[in-house]
């Protein structure tokens, strides 16, 4: 049986237990809302998922960085007892969180620190630029002509969703572009590639 899951909304209160365990409803604020859903039919262009020249779907990526940043990187479990490890840190003036889950990754940014994650300043040459091109702080003219759509409302989601079937194994694959805006502005982004087994 497929289990109900929707990677960047339900995880995005993850951290150490030292930053969310006794605050749980102050943790709301880090969940992602989808807004209108924009349905498309090809998968997102691989640069929507480099950083600094990096796929974030290379397990190496996420090694590299826990090595880099021992203590910013923090791992763990959800309530159902899936893997989660997490980087956060604000750089040049923006936050950034980096997911991996026994999904897929989630990077985020964030004109404002998440409620629920160590996020300080950091020191460090890398940008965590993504040629994807948005920037906190963009107007929605300049965003839908990043990403190739009108975007409207504060809140929208582009979501693309593909199912295949192998012998008597079904695999999900779904890929997430979340975007909030606050005043016009951009406010938040998160993109996020998750896959899922059935059993």
């Amino acid at each position: 049986m497929r289990i109900a899951y929707a990677l960047p909304i339900l995880l995005g209160a993850l951290l150490s237990a030292s930053a969310y365990a006794d605050h749980d409803n102050e943790c709301v604020g880090d969940y992602w809302d989808a807004g209108d859903k924009i349905e498309i039919k090809s998968p997102f262009p691989g640069k929507w998922l480099i950083i600094d020249g990096r796929s974030i779907l290379d397990p190496q990526f996420h090694a590299d960085l826990k090595a880099q940043f021992p203590d910013r990187y923090v791992s763990g479990f959800d309530g159902e007892h899936f893997q989660l490890d997490a980087f956060c840190a604000q750089v040049n003036g923006t936050y950034i969180q980096i997911r991996n889950t026994d999904f897929g990754p989630v990077i985020s940014y964030y004109a404002e620190a998440p409620k629920c994650s160590a996020c300080q300043p950091i020191s460090t040459s890398r940008k965590f630029k993504s040629p994807l091109g948005l920037k906190i702080g963009q107007d929605k003219s300049a965003v839908s002509r990043i990403v190739g759509h009108n975007i409207q409302p504060d809140l929208a989601t582009i979501v693309f969703n593909e199912t295949s079937v192998q012998g008597d194994s079904t695999t999900w694959h779904s890929q997430y572009l979340h975007l909030e805006f606050r005043a016009g502005l951009l406010y938040r982004y998160s993109v996020s590639d998750s896959t899922e087994h059935s059993n």
